[in-house]
């Protein structure tokens, strides 16, 4: 039974708070398309990036498989595919290579082939071997390509054509 000044409304909505009850109402009541809130386009980047990985992390799959090898002798293969994944959603982002996207992902790819190196045995030795004998190195090449990727991405700013630079 229903008690004085109570209709169904308020027995329903009772214990809910008033965001929650606008919540639920938006996604009960029938509407059309273009009264839903827009979606983020950084959900659109992520499932981009999402399709694309899976893609590629299945094609790498299909090569462990057809190939006869093992998963552990495979997996930079996956780091790969991250890196290609994550360089296509940038290009499809920005419609052109972009430092926010290309680095990291060149990175994952050439973490990749140097782990594939290893993984394949076409260096004679292991990893942790390896880094104990050429530790030395290791800093000097960063700052390497530390100093190159600045003079190849930095070029445009220098010759004023930047963010900050006056059209």
């Amino acid at each position: 039974m229903r008690g004085a000044g109570e209709n169904t409304k308020t027995r329903v909505t009772r214990g809910f708070s008033a965001l929650q009850v606008r919540t639920i109402s938006i996604y009960l009541r029938p509407h059309s398309l273009e009264e839903l809130p827009p979606v983020k386009p950084r959900v659109f980047l992520t499932l981009r990036f999402l399709a694309t990985f899976l893609i590629f992390s299945t094609v790498a799959g299909l090569v462990t498989w057809v190939g006869g090898l093992q998963i552990v002798q495979t997996w930079p293969f996956f780091l790969g595919a991250a890196g290609f994944a994550g360089l296509l959603a940038g290009i499809r982002k920005r419609h052109r290579f972009s430092v926010g996207f290309t680095i990291p992902s060149m990175v994952f790819i050439a973490l990749s082939g140097f782990f594939c190196l290893f993984s394949f045995h076409l260096i004679p030795m292991r990893l942790k071997d390896f880094i104990l004998m050429y530790w030395p190195a290791i800093p000097v090449v960063s700052l390497a390509c530390l100093f190159l990727s600045a003079f190849f991405f930095g070029w445009r700013r220098r010759a004023g054509r930047g963010k900050n630079s006056e059209r």
